[in-house]
């Protein structure tokens, strides 16, 4: 929201030169049926834009409350579900602000490996939700078409838990993809969910991999002072490096990068 009212207030400032003024209007996210009847006020009081709350399951929401064939453009800056795009996007206009789902993991495996200068094994730790289930797939259909890339066995599991403690069950799912002991490990989750995994992990008295990468960060900073060896954790960015320029502003990743 802050980012968006700073960009309102340059919007709206001398020192913007492209001719257009902003208004946003806030509506307080409250349950799903609000959430439908501010969607249907936008449309009737004409916006040019609507921005989604956080979460995919929240954007989808958001998206099927607007009707079919509208030309308002829908902001999907804080969804990256596949399924926003391929399916209730469909007939909109949605533009999103993250790589989808099913990009997350490729940058992260290629430096890896690139890294490692040879074959690695690799286990998935997937917390229980659609986008961590988007970027689950996405992660094994780029193993599957690397070459030196490869899941080991009984190194693949998905948890039970989203947004709460670990089960026993799934304290034994992470013991198993250690037992496995792959060259790395993929934790897939929002944030919350991937920082008891990525400290089982390294806290493991006869297990250290070559890396670990978590799709999100932790949300508890003292938890970073605690990690004897964060060089070997990865917390990747939500641009995917291979992508092409954006069809709006026309930068890639690296010009972005660059301009910042």
């Amino acid at each position: 929201k802050a980012a968006f009212d700073l960009w309102a207030a340059w919007a709206n400032s001398t020192s913007n030169s492209h001719g257009f003024t902003v208004e946003i209007t806030w509506h307080e996210y409250t349950g799903d049926d609000a959430l439908a009847t501010s969607v249907e006020q936008f449309v009737s009081d004409g916006v040019h834009a609507i921005i989604p709350p956080y979460t995919s399951g929240l954007t989808k929401k958001t998206v099927d409350a607007v009707p079919s064939g509208s030309e308002i453009a829908i902001l999907a800056w804080g969804g990256a579900s596949d399924s926003i795009f391929s399916t209730n996007c469909q007939n909109r206009s949605c533009f999103g602000g993250f790589s989808v789902a099913s990009k997350y993991i490729s940058p992260s495996l290629t430096k890896v490996k690139e890294a490692a200068g040879g074959t690695i094994s690799v286990g998935l730790i997937t917390n229980n939700n659609g986008f961590s289930a988007s970027v689950r797939t996405g992660a094994n259909n780029f193993i599957s078409a690397s070459e030196g890339i490869t899941v080991a066995s009984e190194a693949d599991v998905v948890l039970s838990a989203y947004k709460t403690e670990l089960t026993d069950e799934d304290i034994g799912k992470i013991a198993l993809v250690i037992a496995a002991a792959p060259d790395v490990i993929v934790v897939i989750g929002h944030a919350g969910d991937v920082e008891d995994v990525v400290t089982r992990v390294q806290g493991s008295e006869d297990y250290t991999p070559k890396a670990i990468i978590a799709v999100n960060g932790f949300s508890t900073p003292s938890n970073y002072d605690d990690m004897e060896a964060m060089e070997g954790i990865i917390m990747p960015d939500q641009w995917d490096e291979s992508s092409t320029a954006d069809s709006i502003v026309g930068w890639t990743s690296a010009a972005f990068r660059e301009a910042l």
